[in-house]
């Protein structure tokens, strides 16, 4: 990191990435917005314009050959994810990573092989996990020793808690032929 804080680019210029990843960057004081990249220079440009970021790119190698560029959010399709953290993290930047983290184990274990040859860091973004509930339930189970016994099974060997959240159905998420595609056989997105 520089003096003037961390370099981003993003990785595809989707939902997430236009809502909240690029605010996020914009609204931090020692982070900034260098580069974006998306297979169509027009949305890329036009992601960057919206965003203020200084430059816009619809080809990787060159996205990654910026030497501006310190750390990646990969915001693309979660097929996506290990091919471009692997490159990513070959380039030498550091990476947040949209959840999932990849289709598979497999490809978790090479995306972590890869980063920790390259000394680069990778993050997945599990929105909640820094959520407050969950950080108070976290400090309660650290402080605790013993959970107690269930009446007829024995001890107790573990908890389970559910948290829902109102969510905005979109048109594209009930695409049943692209959510498939990006599943792969193996994959689950949630």
């Amino acid at each position: 990191m520089n003096e003037s804080g961390l370099k981003w680019g993003i990785i595809g210029c989707g939902g997430i990435a236009d809502a909240e990843i690029a605010p996020a960057i914009k609204n931090t004081a020692n982070a900034e917005l260098i580069a974006v990249l998306s297979r169509n220079q027009e949305k890329a440009l036009a992601f960057a314009e919206k965003h203020g970021s200084r430059k816009a790119y619809h080809d990787i190698d060159a996205f990654l050959s910026d030497p501006e560029i310190e750390v990646v959010y990969i915001g693309t399709p979660p097929y996506l994810h290990c091919e471009q953290a692997i490159a990513v993290a070959q380039s030498g930047k550091h990476i947040l990573c949209d959840k999932p983290m990849a289709m598979n184990s497999v490809e978790c274990k090479q995306m972590i092989e890869v980063c920790q040859k390259h000394s680069v860091k990778l993050m997945v973004g599990f929105m909640m996990r820094f959520n407050a509930y969950n950080l108070k339930i976290h400090e309660a189970m650290g402080s605790l020793r013993v959970i107690g016994t269930c009446f007829a099974i024995g001890e107790a060997a573990g908890a389970a808690a559910s948290l829902s959240l109102q969510a905005k159905v979109t048109p594209n998420m009930l695409n049943v032929k692209k959510l498939q595609k990006q599943l792969g056989e193996s994959g689950v997105p949630f």
